[in-house]
């Protein structure tokens, strides 16, 4: 017999009603685990171990036979589960929130009463794998985040729920409310399915049911999770009096039921949840409702927040605008139809060219029939082009394509062995080649690297991938092949790593416009997003040590220091992909101004039949021969490279470059574009720097360098500043025609582009239809809208041109306003 222990006979009454409780508890399977009166929980480790509970007659004699305990059922052997709630009040509020009725759900279950405002239910067939979860909210006085109180528990899995008829350690007992003890049951309750879908949904911390709860807090002040803020449509009058006057007339309510939507307490069931947890939530935003949808299967929950016409567009036109819109008109009684375009300024061409005639008479001057800003405008009949516009950009003058040197020598080859030679294309390719095989081992006077960013643009087809191809052939034969980098980043972090293994590295990417958009994609996640941020200091960091990211967990994670990175860029891509991943925040961050962008002109190259083939032995020569060059002790150590001074007249012109970058700056701050030109010294620095060592052959590079004559020279340096002043303004030019912050800003650009090209003769809308590739693929009233914008901005003037002979239909044309007429009389 245990010490102290009693016989049956000899326990108390109380003892005995313990008893009789716990045997009636094992009956229905549960197993019971004792505790010390007027306490809530076992104070022994192990406690819910197979050996320690209580689930036969014995043991429940063996225990109570030592004196009067507390019991608990024990829920994961019991198949059991429970919800404790610590204020009812606060609970019924959340409850009501998700359309969960408080009563009906406590009130199903075996339900158990301690003192006012608590409350706890336990229920049957609660899958053991359910995790116990609180909700709770901030105290009304919170000093600190951990100052929270709980509202509601969720219990199962190894935990345990004290049972009646034990003492609580206020010195009350513990009761079953009124039928609701397990023996007043004929099959014990089992958790209903709302209850257990709310269950998992909390569980789900990507269900936002979490954030949710907390946001119902009335005193909280911050925002848990994402702010319901509604996407931003394309702006027009149009459509802002058709979507307004619907907003105004139909109820968010109405739509959402009509489209199979069912109102649960305060929020809405979408008909394709499958967890029954409304989760979609209806409030009043300035003068119009809107709803914001949680449920992941939901065509509303797309990260925004709704009003009427987003959800007529959505649900029940399938996301197409314009065919919401004609909906909306009809309903609401708009009417969408453009008004008929009224000419900004009519021309009387017959009176227009009598005085022309007039003024060629009187005095030796350009033909015009009006003058703005001091210009003359010439009418003339307008020029009919057999083809769309091509890509407007100037040809490189020869002596930038002909640089001489091993630069040159790669160039040529390149050339020579493509299908379609592109010489723009194939400089680019070279001059990647020298600034990587001279990494880490020479630099400027001023610490400059050869890491060079550069950027071939071009049209599809155009032959891009050859240059490409050939770098790879050229490291391959010279045994440098682990200077390359991969073809393609999947993140940031590993490019880093690709660094720190090799700080030498050319990263070659085809189609760079299509990772720069995913890259500026809204919701790309961080390890995209980090490409473009880790490019620009490992840019910056090339005659540094560049210092990685502090980690908590320091021992798994260790920062990544890479010592002297001189990490390289040859890209290519086409116009109609860089564009789009483009916008002004580019301009302003540094990002665009470390790229050299090379844009290759839209034109027929005629195509060759030809192969690769085996390089120039002299390249490879020169290439072993760089990645070998000392100078003395120097050029051995990465933070100690050969320094190549400034030689001859060649820091007068880096001066001169210098005063002209800052005149440059200063003409185009006003368009926002002094940023592009912020690093032009820098890459003509670097350029020159790469030129001036690519002049040598293999022999008298080593020579040179062992003799300590390597130098900046002169011819180098006018090349390099040559270079970057050409195509920094090209680079300067497309970013100001071509560039926008959305699509219709960009389509807006290639349209008056358009219209430019076309002088005073303007275009027609059918001539912007023939020659714009973009005004041509958008809907009638998208190209209404383009025209209206442009015509607000004050770009562009609506211009009649009468026919001489007074009959005929008159020309309407679209002309810049830089050469607009101003016709108030058209004699002076």
């Amino acid at each position: 017999m245990i010490p102290n222990e009693k016989e049956p006979s000899q326990l108390t009454e109380e003892q005995q009603d313990q008893i009789k409780h716990a045997f009636a508890y094992m009956q229905r399977g549960w197993s019971l685990v004792m505790m010390p009166m007027r306490t809530k929980g076992p104070n022994y480790p192990g406690w819910n171990a197979p050996s320690e509970l209580v689930n036969t007659p014995e043991k429940t004699i063996k225990k109570f036979a030592q004196g009067p305990q507390n019991m608990g059922v024990v829920h994961q052997p019991s198949g059991t589960g429970a919800i404790d709630v610590d204020d009812e009040l606060w609970a019924r509020h959340i409850f009501s929130e998700f359309g969960l009725e408080y009563d009906e759900i406590l009130d199903f279950g075996m339900r158990i009463r301690s003192k006012a405002n608590r409350d706890k239910a336990i229920f049957t067939g609660v899958p053991a794998e359910m995790p116990l979860l609180k909700i709770t909210w901030p105290k009304k006085d919170a000093q600190h985040p951990t100052d929270r109180f709980t509202i509601i528990e969720l219990r199962a899995g190894p935990n345990q729920d004290v049972l009646p008829p034990s003492l609580h350690p206020d010195g009350h007992h513990y009761t079953w409310a009124e039928g609701k003890a397990p023996w007043d049951f004929e099959e014990l309750p089992t958790i209903p399915a709302r209850l257990m879908d709310f269950w998992r949904a909390l569980a789900d911390r990507n269900s936002g049911l979490r954030e949710e709860i907390d946001n119902l807090c009335p005193w909280k002040k911050s925002h848990s999770g994402r702010r319901y803020v509604q996407a931003s449509r394309a702006v027009s009058t149009e459509h802002n009096d058709v979507i307004g006057a619907y907003n105004n007339a139909v109820s968010v309510e109405d739509l959402l039921t009509e489209a199979g939507y069912k109102k649960k307490g305060k929020r809405w069931l979408a008909p394709s949840s499958s967890t029954r947890i409304p989760g979609v939530v209806v409030f009043d935003d300035q003068q119009h409702q809107k709803c914001y949808s949680h449920h992941g299967s939901d065509p509303l929950a797309d990260g925004y927040a709704h009003d009427a016409f987003d959800l007529l567009c959505v649900l029940q036109h399938n996301g197409n605008l314009q065919s919401a819109l004609e909906d909306a008109s009809k309903l609401v009684g708009v009417d969408r139809r453009a008004p008929k375009r009224e000419a900004d300024i009519t021309i009387d061409m017959t009176a227009a060219l009598e005085a022309q005639e007039r003024r060629r008479t009187a005095k030796e001057t350009p033909d015009a029939v009006a003058i703005r800003n001091d210009a003359p405008v010439t009418v003339v009949t307008p020029k009919v082009e057999e083809e769309e516009q091509s890509y407007d950009v100037p040809e490189y003058p020869e002596h930038l394509l002909k640089p001489g040197g091993i630069v040159q020598d790669i160039t040529e080859w390149i050339l020579q062995t493509a299908q379609k030679p592109q010489p723009i294309l194939a400089l680019a390719a070279a001059l990647s080649v020298v600034g990587t095989v001279l990494g880490r081992k020479v630099s400027t006077p001023t610490g400059l690297r050869t890491n060079y960013y550069l950027v071939g643009v071009a049209g599809t087809s155009a032959g891009k991938d050859h240059a490409r191809k050939c770098v790879k052939v050229l490291f391959q034969a010279a045994g440098l092949g682990d200077l390359l980098g991969g073809e393609e980043l999947a993140s940031g972090p590993a490019l880093l790593s690709r660094a720190a293994n090799h700080p030498t590295s050319l990263f070659q990417i085809d189609e760079l416009g299509l990772m720069l958009k995913a890259v500026a994609t809204k919701g790309a996640g961080p390890h995209l997003a980090s490409i473009m941020t880790n490019l620009m200091k490992l840019f910056s960091s090339a005659g540094t040590i560049y210092h990685g990211t502090e980690y908590a967990d320091q021992k798994n994670r260790e920062r990544m220091d890479i010592a002297y990175p001189c990490v390289g860029l040859h890209g290519t891509t086409t116009p109609e992909t860089l564009w789009p991943a483009l916008g002004s925040q580019d301009v302003l961050s540094g990002y665009l101004n470390r790229l050299m962008i090379l844009f290759v002109p839209d034109k027929r190259v005629p195509k060759r039949y030809v192969g690769i083939g085996q390089p120039p032995a002299s390249v490879i020569e020169w290439m072993k021969a760089a990645r070998e060059i000392q100078c003395g002790i120097q050029g051995l150590d990465p933070a100690s490279p050969i320094e190549l001074p400034f030689a001859a007249m060649t820091p007068q012109m880096f001066r001169g470059f210098d005063d002209w970058i800052e005149d440059r700056m200063e003409n185009v701050k006003k368009a926002g574009l002094a940023p592009l030109w912020g690093r032009a010294w820098e890459h003509a620095a670097k350029l020159a720097l790469g030129m001036a060592c690519a002049r040598y052959d293999a022999q008298q590079l080593k020579s040179v360098a062992a003799g300590g004559g390597l130098e900046i020279d002169p011819t180098s340096a006018q090349w390099a500043i040559d270079f970057v002043k050409f195509v920094l303004s090209i680079q300067e030019q497309q970013v100001a025609t071509r560039m926008g912050d959305s699509d219709f800003d960009r389509w807006c650009q290639d349209v008056i582009r358009v219209i430019r090209s076309a002088g005073p003769n303007g275009r027609t809308e059918a001539e912007l239809t023939k020659y714009s590739r973009v005004f041509r693929a958008l809907e009638p009233r998208q190209q209404d809208s383009i025209l209206d914008a442009l015509k607000r901005r004050e770009d562009v003037s609506l211009v009649q041109y009468k026919p001489p002979s007074g009959r005929g239909k008159s020309r309407m044309a679209w002309v810049a306003v830089e050469f607009a007429p101003k016709v108030d009389d058209v004699d002076d």
